[in-house]
């Protein structure tokens, strides 16, 4: 996956640990409707009112910086570390975003069935996962103390894994 970052023109990595809660999906809900609300023409149908407060709390990226939201891209890969130290890919699209008070950024996002075939990968996630587990490792390893992190393009992601592999 890392090996022709070009590849991924307009597609972004975040790296995850942890999950978000109920009430951060909820706060971000709320913000995502008022910002809606104080629009002079409102974007959200009343479909998308009622839906969003049920939006799983699986796609929901809490407690970033402005700046990472502001760079957040359409389509994202999300590499998950869960609580047992298992590693996961997970493809995405960037449905909403806002910053709370206090400079706290939420993405909400979906999982659309086809993007990880549309973005050219043959393989089941699980494959991949597998396959990229030790340099996985070692980004996880140094972004341990956010929790998370933004490569806003494959080229940035590149950089980074160059960098690490100088460092062995």
């Amino acid at each position: 996956m890392f090996q022709n970052p070009g590849l991924f023109r307009g597609v972004g990595f975040v790296f995850t640990s942890g999950d978000s809660t109920k009430e951060q999906r909820d706060e971000a809900v709320s913000a995502v409707i008022k910002n809606d609300e104080n629009r002079d023409i409102p974007l959200l149908s009343t479909r998308d009112r009622i839906k969003l407060p049920s939006w799983p709390t699986g796609d929901v990226f809490s407690e970033w910086e402005p700046e990472d939201i502001y760079a957040w891209p359409g389509r994202f890969i999300c590499a998950h570390r869960g609580s047992r130290g298992r590693f996961s890919y997970w493809f995405y699209e960037r449905v909403h975003t806002v910053v709370l008070e206090g400079g706290r950024g939420m993405v909400l996002a979906k999982r659309p069935g086809m993007l990880r075939r549309e973005l050219g990968f043959e393989r089941s996630a699980k494959v991949m996962a597998a396959f990229d587990a030790h340099r996985a490792s070692l980004i996880f390893d140094r972004i341990s103390g956010s929790g998370h992190w933004l490569y806003e393009s494959g080229e940035k992601l590149a950089q980074l894994l160059a960098d690490l592999s100088d460092k062995r």
